[in-house]
Order: structure tokens, then C-alpha cells, then sequence
């Protein structure tokens, strides 16, 4: 191979890894854009993924609705402290209820929150057991 051409691709190399940081902040600068809008609601959405006992209500949820007590033997938590990851979940708008006679039956609220939980799922069990 001529000793030009071979110099020729070593600059353009050099020149593609030169822009490569341009790109990155121009990327980084429309991410940015793009969630300053909605920074206050995401951070508020993070806070309550943030717990766990809250993040696995919807994880349990996620296969199906499920009741207080059913919820309760499934996380080993008491009553109260169900209801209460609930009622937040409910606030947030990640979880509803239907009543089916006395009791009530909680599922994920149609909107974000299944395709939420499919990629939490994706990413960090399915994409961790590759690094395991």
C-alpha cells in the first residue's frame, strides 16, 4: 500500500475522532432541550422509582392486577406500608384501581408506565446478566 494513501486514512481517522466531541455536545445540548421542559416531572417520576418497595409494586403489577393482600404476601410487607407505595403510585399516575366487589384490584395506569417497566426490565436485568 503507497505510504500516501496510508497517511491519507490515518488523517481522516484523525479528523472523524477530532468531530466526534462536537457531536457529542451538540447531542448532549438537544437532550437537554428537549427535557428542560419536563425536567420537574421526570426528577418527580425518578424520586418515586427511587425506592424500592415502590419499584417492585410495579414490578408485581406489571404481570397482572393484583389486590392489598395479594401484593402483601407477594413483597412480605405489611398492609399499611402497601397501601402507601399505592396511594403514591396513584398520585404519580403509574398505578390505577378497578373495584371488584369489596376489595379493590391495582394494575399499571394505561400511558407510559408499562413500557416504562418493559425497559427498566430490558436494561438492567436483561442488559446486566451479559456483564455478570
Amino acid at each position: 500500500m503507497p505510504a500516501g494513501q496510508s497517511n491519507r486514512k490515518g488523517y481522516e481517522m484523525t479528523v472523524q475522532l477530532a468531530l466526534e466531541p462536537a457531536k457529542a455536545e451538540k447531542l448532549a445540548r438537544s437532550t437537554a432541550d428537549s427535557l428542560e421542559p419536563v425536567a420537574f416531572e421526570v426528577s418527580s417520576l425518578m424520586r418515586t422509582l427511587g425506592h424500592s418497595g415502590r419499584l417492585m409494586v410495579l414490578s408485581h403489577l406489571a404481570d397482572g392486577s393484583k389486590t392489598v393482600s395479594e401484593l402483601q404476601e407477594l413483597l412480605g410487607m405489611s398492609q399499611p406500608l402497601v397501601s402507601s407505595h399505592l396511594a403514591r403510585l396513584r398520585h404519580d399516575g403509574l398505578v390505577r384501581f378497578e373495584r371488584a366487589g369489596k376489595s379493590k384490584r391495582y394494575s399499571l395506569a394505561d400511558g407510559p408506565a408499562r413500557g416504562l417497566m418493559d425497559h427498566l426490565n430490558d436494561f438492567f436485568c436483561n442488559g446486566l446478566r451479559h456483564h455478570l
